[in-house]
């Protein structure tokens, strides 16, 4: 099962209904059923740059076994256009990194 950590500013609408949304996108472009994916949602009080400008900027991290290329790439695609949708930001303010672990279960 991959772990799915967001960190960024609560969502405009449910943090758990995201939270789902996220976890089935994933187990969608993974080929697994829609549980077979968990989410979880890391609050920041803030999003800066440098120059103290205020921005949403979401981070995604999958931790999750290895995967073929073309099913990792199909995850992180979907899920980057999923969470710039539910955190009203654009694709590119967010930053989705694949993490190859021993296991994707507990």
């Amino acid at each position: 099962m991959p772990f799915i950590t967001v960190t960024a500013e609560p969502p405009l609408g449910s943090t758990a209904r995201a939270c789902t949304h996220i976890a089935r996108t994933v187990a969608e472009a993974l080929g697994l059923p829609p549980g077979g994916a968990f989410a979880q949602h890391v609050s920041a009080a803030a999003a800066c740059d440098g120059d103290g400008h205020t921005t949403r900027f979401v981070v995604v991290d999958i931790y999750g076994r290895s995967r073929p290329e073309n099913a990792r790439s199909a995850a992180t695609t979907a899920l980057r256009t999923s969470v710039a949708e539910l955190w009203e930001c654009p694709a590119d303010n967010v930053h989705v990194q694949w993490h190859t672990v021993a296991s994707d279960s507990p």
